[in-house]
């Protein structure tokens, strides 16, 4: 409506404008808008289908890393490391899986350490019982001998006792969960014990033991894991001594700890084996064809056993003459 349009008197007219088009016209247009929005529609839930998978991949992507490795752990593969994520709540989780496998790898190791252990140090005394008795049954031993025998069979099965409570007792030390029954004891018996031990090793090989003619020595130990310790220390010198030569004791009482040294003639280690000879299942080439049937454990166990009393010990050798280890070991609480 056009109002106020003043023509010829200046008189005042009212006029009205229509426009008016094709129908087909009017739908055109809407078809238009209508395709322009369901472009946009399509675009929008393409764009969204594309966000959703990669933010879906993002967050299922560790989740699977880390059942896998779960997977591997389980059967006992320790190896797999879940890496590093953005996302803290994933990272931290990783971080927990792979702190399992190390803890489960830690304890599969002592597992079966503990079992070694085991074997290595049973045989020996078995041995020893099976072929005394047996020497006593078919005659080997004179009947005049059959009590000392009989009296070393008595010592190995006491010794088979304590080397059995040492064992579970260092399973416990590798958990962390034994205190050992500390308490003043003398160095002397336990040496002469061991040394009784291998007295039959000792004469064939025609060994002067030196050092021993002493006062009583005290330290503050665990009888029957100091014990463990001087027996395997002994065991391994009369297998590296040389024919017809020494096995040397030298003891130093200081103000609140006791050095104890054994020493024995022989061969010696090279300078770049003795970092390495308390390591388990370390074994010198030497010992290769000596002791074919151990598994390098003894110098191990003494190691932690020494350790667990808060002591020290060391190795030193001169090739082609001796080797010596020095135990520190406390003689007061």
């Amino acid at each position: 409506e056009i109002n106020n349009i003043f023509i010829g008197e200046n008189q005042p007219h009212t006029f009205y404008m229509m426009v008016s088009g094709p129908v087909s016209n009017q739908d055109a247009s809407v078809m238009s808008m209508m395709k322009l929005y369901l472009m946009s529609a399509v675009v929008v839930i393409l764009v969204v289908i594309v966000i959703v998978y990669i933010a879906t991949l993002r967050l299922t992507t560790p989740i699977k890393e880390m059942a896998e490795a779960a997977k591997k752990i389980g059967t006992a593969d320790f190896t797999p490391q879940v890496p590093e994520y953005d996302i803290t709540e994933y990272n931290e989780l990783g971080h927990a899986i792979n702190e399992m496998a190390v803890s489960l790898a830690n304890y599969d190791k002592m597992r079966t350490g503990f079992v070694a252990n085991v074997s290595h140090e049973l045989r020996t005394p078995m041995t020893s019982i099976g072929g005394f008795v047996d020497g006593i049954i078919d005659g080997t031993i004179p009947k005049s001998e059959e009590k000392t025998y009989l009296r070393k069979v008595s010592l190995e099965i006491k010794r088979l006792t304590r080397l059995v409570k040492s064992m579970l007792n260092l399973a416990k030390i590798e958990s962390g969960t034994l205190k050992p029954d500390m308490k003043e004891l003398s160095i002397i018996e336990p040496i002469a014990d061991c040394l009784f031990s291998f007295e039959s090793n000792i004469e064939e090989k025609e060994l002067e033991i030196l050092g021993l003619d002493v006062g009583r020595i005290k330290v503050y130990a665990d009888n029957d894991l100091i014990h463990q310790v001087f027996y395997n220390l002994i065991e391994n010198a009369i297998k590296f001594v040389n024919q017809g030569g020494y096995i040397k004791f030298d003891f130093d009482v200081q103000e609140d700890t006791t050095l104890v040294s054994i020493t024995n003639s022989g061969e010696g280690l090279d300078e770049d084996e003795l970092p390495m000879v308390f390591d388990r299942f370390y074994k010198t080439d030497h010992s290769q064809g000596e002791d074919a049937s151990g598994v390098g454990l003894g110098l191990n166990i003494v190691k932690t056993i020494v350790k667990l009393h808060r002591g020290k010990i060391a190795v030193t050798s001169v090739k082609g003459e001796y080797t010596r280890f020095i135990i520190e070991l406390r003689n007061r609480a």
